[in-house]
């Protein structure tokens, strides 16, 4: 975690040199960006100040992304994956929101990285594991594990995840809870048992160009999580009241036929659904 954190703030020193302040910004793909496009991977900051060597991931690397592509962080190992000149290795995004198809299979030795109760330490799979699944979504949209060309493969969570993240987005869902990129960091150093977790900084690039620029401080992310607490409040007991009050209304609409008792499903689940439905004929 030190380790990380002395890299990340070399970002700030950076910024203060003339040379970081002299970066422009480019027109790409219809609008005005800075650093890198993330509908075409192109890495927008001048050739001279890119990373001086990137390290190969030890895995291939598929982000199956459920987010907005400014904001997602897997999006940064497909620009530097494209831009730095690495051969080994494939590192692919697919974004559910623009129904981009999954793979119709995995290579042997593909593992999804996300935690939960059938998840089993990366640890024990380090020596073999061939290709990693990551998905780049928040917490709250994580249903996307659950997409059918996801949902039969073997699920791996982090051995020793650091305590805290460095994201600028703050949650309140607790502490080892990382962003994309600082997972897929970690998990390098783990399938490589940590024999050099230096090597693997270079990936962070990015990712610590944006988080200094963002410049919300631990402090201001704990200031938001109080801000937005409700638990015991004034506004929990008008939220619970709204959301009776909404509950009654839908049943009575359910049950004068005004709408479909079950919930809307995601697009990409019924494009999913219906890819499927179509192999299996």
């Amino acid at each position: 975690e030190k380790v990380v954190e002395r890299y990340l703030e070399s970002f700030t020193t950076l910024k203060k040199s003339q040379q970081r302040q002299n970066w422009p910004r480019v027109h790409c793909c219809g609008t005005s960006r800075s650093l890198y496009c993330p509908e075409c991977y192109s890495l927008l900051i001048p050739r001279s100040d890119w990373p001086s060597e990137i390290t190969p991931l030890p895995f291939d690397l598929k982000v199956v992304l459920h987010d907005r592509r400014s904001a997602a962080t897997g999006i940064h190992l497909k620009v530097l994956h494209k831009n730095c000149g690495i051969n080994a290795r494939n590192v692919d995004v697919y974004d559910l929101e623009r129904l981009d198809p999954l793979p119709e299979s995995f290579p042997p030795d593909t593992y999804l990285l996300f935690p939960s109760d059938e998840s089993i330490p990366l640890e024990k799979v380090s020596r073999k594991i061939h290709t990693l699944v990551v998905l780049d979504c928040k917490w709250t949209k994580s249903s996307s594990r659950e997409h059918p060309r996801l949902s039969h493969l073997p699920m791996v969570h982090l051995s020793k995840p650091s305590h805290k993240s460095f994201f600028w987005r703050w949650h309140s869902a607790g502490p080892h809870c990382l962003s994309t990129v600082e997972a897929i960091h970690e998990a390098a150093c783990e399938v490589t048992c940590g024999e050099d977790r230096v090597k693997w900084l270079s990936w962070l690039y990015l990712f610590g160009l944006q988080r200094d620029a963002a410049n919300i401080s631990e402090d201001n992310k704990t200031s938001y999580r109080e801000t937005r607490r409700t638990v015991g409040t004034e506004k929990q007991k008008r939220d619970k009241e709204r959301g009776k009050a909404l509950s009654e209304q839908q049943k009575k609409e359910r049950s004068e036929g005004i709408i479909s008792g079950k919930p809307r499903k995601p697009q990409w689940q019924i494009h999913a659904e219906t890819t499927m439905k179509g192999d299996g004929e």
